[in-house]
């Protein structure tokens, strides 16, 4: 597997966490549409948020490295 540069991780990680932050406003938008829905929508906006907030620590762990 080919390494990547700690400037391109970064830019990745990002990337990653503007997906994220996209798909939980897609959530959030179905959740308000179907709200028999909302206890699993619920559950997955909480999980892809605490992976956005993981990824954060990621990069600012790369950032000091």
């Amino acid at each position: 597997m080919n390494k990547i540069d700690s400037a391109t991780a970064e830019e990745h990680l990002r990337d990653g966490q503007d997906s994220i932050k996209e798909c939980v406003k897609t959530l959030q938008r179905v959740q308000k549409s179907f709200p028999e829905l909302s206890a699993e929508l619920t559950q997955a906006i909480g999980t892809l948020t605490s992976v956005r907030t993981d990824i954060a620590g990621v990069a600012e762990r790369l950032k000091r490295s």
